[in-house]
């Protein structure tokens, strides 16, 4: 078990909050919780929070905190590396878990697993596996659909996993009232694309809609798509490959060279 994931606070804990919003979702926090600090995950929409205060306190005090992005506030005790084969990962939570020592013989107990990323494993395998196992180390009983004196929330980022055992009214769960930055279906098709906009705009680029473009190193495809909606032709040079619906525009022509390989030709 990883224990210097907390890096000298006291708490831990994941925020999950409006994806695209973290940065206000952590003014939000901080509005409440002056001295909180932040770590990066990797997936949008969520946050880990360190605190100098009590698990209870941090709890109790964005519960009552007004925001706007912010959803689900976990806190969290471990944190672990996992492997793709499930035996192993299962071990390896469990473990950790059982370190923890929260959960006593006769107590009750529910585990919920939440995955991001690719495996070879589902969430249910890992909350079921999971759960039998500490019923044998703690001699808890493990339960599903009534209430508990425990949760076990397992947060699996990608090779990451983030244990926590907490009562059930120690996870705060808020109504998110600010919208996603991005309606679907209209969010940038990367951060190439948003760029270009705010470039085409600071400068005052005007680009004809009779125009013909010339966008060296292409690929994937973010100032393509973009510069194709505005000008008659785009010529995408690079030699790796477009995403598909870049590739599939018709006023898109790829050539599939290096820059420098153009002044080579006749």
């Amino acid at each position: 078990m990883k224990g210097d994931f907390k890096k000298g606070h006291h708490s831990t804990f994941l925020i999950t909050c409006t994806a695209g919003l973290e940065a206000e979702a952590r003014r939000e926090i901080r509005r409440a919780l002056p001295q909180a600090e932040f770590d990066r995950l990797f997936l949008k929409g969520n946050l880990l929070l360190l605190s100098p205060q009590e698990e209870s306190e941090v709890i109790s005090t964005l519960k009552e905190a007004e925001t706007r992005c912010v959803s689900r506030i976990t806190p969290l005790q471990a944190k672990v590396e996992i492997g793709q084969e499930l035996e192993e990962s299962i071990a390896t939570i469990t473990n950790a878990a059982h370190q923890i020592g929260r959960l006593k013989r006769g107590q009750t107990f529910c585990v919920r697993c939440n995955r991001r990323g690719s495996h070879e494993f589902a969430s249910r395998e890992i909350a079921k596996a999971v759960a039998l196992a500490l019923q044998e180390k703690t001699g808890a009983q493990g339960e599903y659909e009534i209430t508990t004196d425990w949760m076990v929330s397992i947060e699996i980022f990608q090779d990451t996993a983030f244990i926590g055992i907490n009562p059930p009214n120690q996870i705060a769960h808020k109504e998110i009232l600010a919208k996603r930055k991005y309606a679907p279906g209209e969010r940038p098709f990367n951060r190439a694309e948003q760029k270009i906009k705010e470039a085409l705009e600071l400068f005052d680029i005007h680009i004809d809609a009779g125009s013909r473009v010339l966008d060296l190193g292409a690929a994937p495809g973010g100032w393509t798509i973009h510069l194709a909606s505005l000008a008659k032709e785009v010529l995408a040079v690079d030699p790796a490959d477009l995403a598909p619906e870049v590739e599939a525009l018709e006023n898109v022509i790829h050539l599939r060279c290096r820059a420098e390989a153009l002044a080579q030709r006749e």
